[in-house]
């Protein structure tokens, strides 16, 4: 009988010693295995606005907009040289314009004052004729843009530097971008008022009766412009431009062409850039040998 009591005491230690055993392995709550935190997202690339870039000759017409308000003073001399029977003949246009925009639109002023030379005739100097624009961009994407605009001009030269008649210029204008490169071209029509009157002789000075299309023309422009990005340093503030214009006047066929290769060089002043945009003008048909000019414009909206 002991016996039995013992035995069955010993098999309750044994169990009592298993449960204690199994309760100190697997009694306690389990814990969650632990899952390292995701390295932080690096931080969004800061969004850079592409440079606005304008053109030169072109710029009534260019596809681009003035962003705020842009001012620029600038002067172009040009040459073109004749037989001894016509003379050479050199002009210097010193301009100012001013402009006001959005990326939608843009309107603006040109005033010029001329200085001409021809050794058969002599010299003379007065303001040219004042130019006012409006440009609309309705399409503007941001590898496209494509709109239009009006230019008006004023006959405010004096004799034989204008055209002593009002002018109409609409246009179309385009912009598209492939990489860091522009490529933009624009298309105007030129028509005057009918200027049955006396005007200066461009060559002699002598009064003439000019006809009614004397100085109508198409007007196009066609312009690559790109950013030296990719050059580092100051090649960031760096900008060059290569222009080609074509006229067609009505009157006599003349089709005057030219190149103007140049660059816009700028600096951060205040709120906005400081630009430097030398020029040079080559002629290829019918147009001055060569032209050299320096704008300084300063641009609030950057």
């Amino acid at each position: 009988m002991k016996k039995g009591v013992f035995s069955v005491v010993l098999a309750s230690a044994v169990l009592a010693a298993a449960s204690l055993a199994f309760a100190g392995a697997y009694g306690e709550p389990e814990k969650p295995e632990e899952i390292p935190a995701p390295p932080p997202a690096p931080p969004a690339p800061e969004v850079v606005a592409p440079r606005i870039m304008r053109e030169f000759t072109g710029f009534l017409t260019d596809a681009e907009t003035t962003r705020g308000i842009w001012a620029e003073l600038g002067s172009v001399y040009a040459a073109e040289y004749h037989p001894k029977a016509v003379g050479d003949v050199e002009a210097v246009n010193t301009y100012l314009h001013a402009s006001f925009g959005t990326e939608l639109f843009e309107v603006g002023l040109l005033a010029p004052y001329v200085y001409v030379h021809q050794d058969t005739i002599g010299s003379d100097n007065d303001f040219g004729d004042l130019k006012a624009w409006a440009k609309v961009m309705p399409l503007r994407t941001e590898n496209f843009a494509l709109g239009g605009g009006l230019i008006f001009s004023f006959p405010t030269a004096g004799s034989g530097l204008g055209t002593d008649e009002y002018g109409f210029e609409p246009y179309l204008t385009f912009n598209a971008v492939a990489g860091p490169t522009n490529i933009r071209a624009s298309l105007g029509y030129e028509v005057t008022t009918d200027p049955n009157n006396i005007v200066a002789d461009k060559h002699t000075g002598l009064p003439r009766n000019a006809p009614s299309d004397e100085y109508d023309y198409t007007d196009a422009n066609l312009a690559v412009l790109m950013p030296l990005t990719m050059l580092g340093g100051f090649g960031d503030q760096v900008v060059v431009r290569a222009e080609l214009t074509h006229n067609h006047f009505m009157s006599n066929d003349a089709d005057p062409v030219s190149i103007f290769p140049g660059a816009d060089i700028s600096f951060h002043v205040g709120p906005g850039e400081l630009l430097l945009r030398p020029t040079l003008g080559i002629g290829i048909n019918e147009a001055p040998d060569w032209q050299i000019g320096l704008g300084i414009a300063y641009n609030t909206g950057v």
